[in-house]
């Protein structure tokens, strides 16, 4: 969670509908939002060989698990939410 020191701030997304590839407008405090370009690239068409060198230049970085914690988050919260 991002604040400022007077508070002013926070992080926040807006969720998205990984099957339907659109946004649900729904607002998520304190969550960032997970990248989807690759996934949404595929579906759209562009080419296996590009996406996946895509995946391989983001292999080495950190971005895989940055997804995967949020991704886990994400479903944190929305198990909280349904309490």
């Amino acid at each position: 969670k991002y604040t400022d020191d007077k508070g002013r701030f926070e992080n926040a997304s807006v969720q998205f509908d990984d099957e339907k590839m659109r946004p649900t407008y729904k607002l998520v405090w304190g969550i960032p939002g997970r990248s989807n370009a690759l996934s949404i690239a595929s579906r759209l068409g562009l080419s296996k060989e590009v996406v996946d060198g895509a995946e391989d230049y983001l292999s080495g970085s950190s971005n895989k698990d940055v997804n995967l914690v949020i991704a886990a988050l994400e479903k944190q919260r929305a198990e909280l939410e349904e309490l």
